[in-house]
């Protein structure tokens, strides 16, 4: 019967030291658990902000290299 005592049995008989220390260690687990959920939110809000904006830039420069090469690509074949 011992082993089916509930975690909540087994902090009643502990002290009240013991008490506090589990109470803080949960507190804290609870804590770093919010954080983690926080930092996962902000990584996808920038993962969502880089994709848009970062794609329009580099078709931009390809763009822009393809027609200076187009442009130096003429101008010596007139010369």
């Amino acid at each position: 019967m011992q082993a089916a005592r509930t975690f909540t049995d087994d902090v009643q008989d502990k002290s009240p030291e013991a008490k506090a220390l589990i109470t803080k260690l949960t507190e804290e687990k609870n804590k770093a658990i919010q954080q983690n959920n926080k930092l996962r939110q902000e990584q996808e809000l920038l993962k969502r902000e880089s994709s848009k904006s970062g794609g329009g830039l580099s078709f931009m420069l390809v763009f822009l290299i393809g027609l200076v090469g187009l442009i130096a690509g003429y101008i010596m074949k007139r010369s």
